[in-house]
């Protein structure tokens, strides 16, 4: 169904004079099943370069929320070329993030691609090929290859002994690897070969490219692990989104924290990420496809400001930021413009707001509501000490996603410490609720202040039992062993051979308010490093490291980060001893203890 707020005369007009600029994305998508049901949809469009337009889909589904982001870009337009680009154009890097990448080299929109040696080299695991050349040789899975006649082509490439790749590169300019493929000639098809086949049927943020039978190529990402908003898509679900957007073949890049899209915004030089990344901001990754534009500059031709649509409350003033840019999208920095101070009118309809500069005329569309049905409230950032000042927002919510500025109509008050009119929060030294009310709806938060520590008890006798010890490859030497008196637990690896990592396994809930994990450890001095394995409840995988090199002997207390993008329940499923963390590789043996664990939760009652 289509956003009722949608349907009035303005709003209508708005999206026409957009979609006349460019080939338009469906208002509604028509996905096939296992996609699930949309009940409502809300959609807004905008033009980012001759050619190119983004879109953002906001669905209410009866699996729950969905936020997709597209970019959507007509490679018959002569002003267009796609291109391939590395983390700081190398191979092993710390690793680039995609808004980065695009800004160094110009692009007006891009996406994440191949998966990667995550938190080592870095390096792209599948094929890259830059202007002809094969940069990084394939790995028999899925890539996406543009051709020198413009075509795009999905498919896979594989290394021969002799070094030759096959099929051949002949009259490929730019290749990326990633996975698994999708769909094929309109149908949804099962990729043979899929990297990490375990995440197939798991919601997930995701990420992916394809392209329809006209030329047209999409950029898509879609959000998840966010309950409240988008709850993620199975790689079976993605691919019926694809077909649901009109394409007819298409690949998954690499998702979860990696899956990231950005595209330029009118009025700005540099492309924004247009999804919200599942870690809290941008991962750093090995490459991405990206869209430039070569369409010259010329005179003053659009005026534009932000925001674009103005949905608000009754009398609420607001004030809008605008820019200059010419019919190709390219900023105008010469003219500065000054604020447009607005206010809403005073009853709720629709309206058209319209602003004139020097010729330049600037229409907003302005929908009034009396009445929200939810606020979003949350602080700019959780969990703050005792003291400190966190500043809240608050936005009005309709049909459970559109939303409504709320501007000064907004009431905060809070339990402890101090809040201001304008959602600035000072804590106190306890735990606070904080409340907002506007739109005739109220919202309560609770902020947990300052954070304490708590005993836990991993290797005493009782926890013993959940403990058992595993390698890489499986049936390496070494062991576990407890010594309960002392509360320790001993590893033993040995990476002279083939082993490259000793694992003490379990399977540990940890508290919901956990936010993080200290312990003892007795080190060897032989290089090894060392890491703690979680999995939340959406059953993502997160390593993180307790020591990079362990290059000390005696006991040390190592303080490890609970990331917060993880979803309760958490788990501990390991702590284990590995050859390398992107250093030298130990070929030593040894033994490393543990002891004296404590939680840090978050929280003061």
């Amino acid at each position: 169904m289509i956003l009722r707020s949608l349907l009035g005369t303005a709003l209508a007009w708005a999206l026409f004079t957009l979609r006349a600029e460019a080939a338009p994305l469906p208002q509604t998508i028509a996905a096939p099943a296992p996609f699930p049901l949309i009940t409502a949809t809300f959609f807004e469009s905008e033009f980012v370069a001759p050619g190119v337009r983004r879109g953002d889909y906001r669905l209410l589904t009866t699996s729950g929320p969905l936020h997709i982001s597209v970019v959507a870009a007509d490679l018959h337009e002569p002003t267009i070329r796609l291109d391939a680009v590395t983390a700081y154009d190398r191979l092993t890097s710390p690793g680039e993030t995609i808004s980065a990448m695009a800004r160094r080299t110009g692009a007006v929109a891009g996406i994440n691609a191949d998966y990667f040696d995550i938190g080592q080299t870095n390096q792209p695991l599948g094929i890259v090929v830059r202007n002809g050349e094969l940069i990084h040789p394939p790995n028999g899975r899925a890539a996406i290859s543009v051709m020198r006649d413009g075509t795009v082509r999905f498919g896979t490439y594989r290394q021969n002994l002799d070094g030759t790749v096959d099929p051949p590169l002949d009259g490929a300019i730019t290749a990326l690897g990633g996975g698994p493929l999708l769909i094929a000639d309109g149908r949804p098809i099962v990729d043979p070969n899929p990297p990490a086949p375990e995440e197939t049927n798991l919601p997930f943020p995701v990420a992916g490219i394809a392209t329809e039978a006209d030329g047209t190529m999409l950029l898509i990402a879609v959000d998840g692990r966010l309950p409240d908003e988008s709850i993620g898509l199975t790689r079976p679900e993605l691919g019926a989104l694809m077909l649901g957007l009109g394409a007819r073949d298409g690949m998954e890049t690499d998702s979860g924290g990696s899956a990231t899209l950005v595209a330029r915004i009118l009025g700005e030089h540099n492309p924004r990420v247009l999804n919200t990344p599942s870690d809290g901001k941008e991962r750093p990754v090995a490459d991405g496809l990206f869209i430039y534009s070569t369409a010259p500059f010329g005179p003053p031709a659009r005026l534009v400001y932000r925001p674009s649509v103005v949905r608000a409350l009754p009398g609420v003033t607001l004030t809008l930021h605008g820019s200059v840019t010419d019919a190709a999208g390219h900023p105008i920095d010469a003219l500065r413009l000054p604020p447009w101070t607005l206010t809403t009118p005073s009853r709720a309809g629709e309206s058209v707001a319209t602003k004139r500069v020097d010729g330049l005329v600037a229409r907003v569309p302005v929908v009034v509501v009396e009445h929200v049905d939810a606020l979003d409230v949350a602080p700019r950032r959780p969990n703050p000490d005792p003291g400190t000042t966190v500043d809240f927002s608050a936005v009005g919510l309709n049909d459970g996603m559109i939303p409504i500025l709320l501007g000064d109509r907004i009431r905060w008050s809070t339990t402890t410490g101090r809040i201001d009119d304008e959602g600035h929060f000072r804590a106190g030294e306890h735990d606070a609720i904080v409340t907002a009310s506007a739109g005739g709806t109220t919202e309560r938060i609770l902020v947990r202040v300052g954070r304490h520590s708590a005993p836990l008890q991993l290797f005493d006798q009782t926890a013993a039992a959940r403990w058992r010890f595993t390698t890489i490859p499986e049936n390496g030497p070494g062991g576990l062993a407890f010594d309960p008196p002392c509360g320790c637990m001993w590893l033993r690896y040995d990476f002279h051979d083939r082993e490259r990592a000793a694992y003490a396994a379990t399977d540990l809930i940890l508290p919901e308010r956990a936010v993080g994990l200290a312990l003892e450890v007795l080190g060897d001095g032989a290089g090894a490093g060392l890491r703690m394995t979680l999995v939340d409840r959406e059953k993502r995988l997160e390593r993180v490291t307790l020591a990079r090199r362990i290059d000390w002997t005696g006991w040390r207390r190592l303080d490890a980060v609970i990331p917060s993008d993880l979803v309760p329940p958490i788990r501990i499923v390991s702590i284990y001893a590995v050859a390398t963390l992107g250093e030298a590789r130990s070929h030593a043996s040894g033994m490393l203890g543990f002891r004296g664990t404590s939680l840090v939760l978050a929280g003061t009652p």
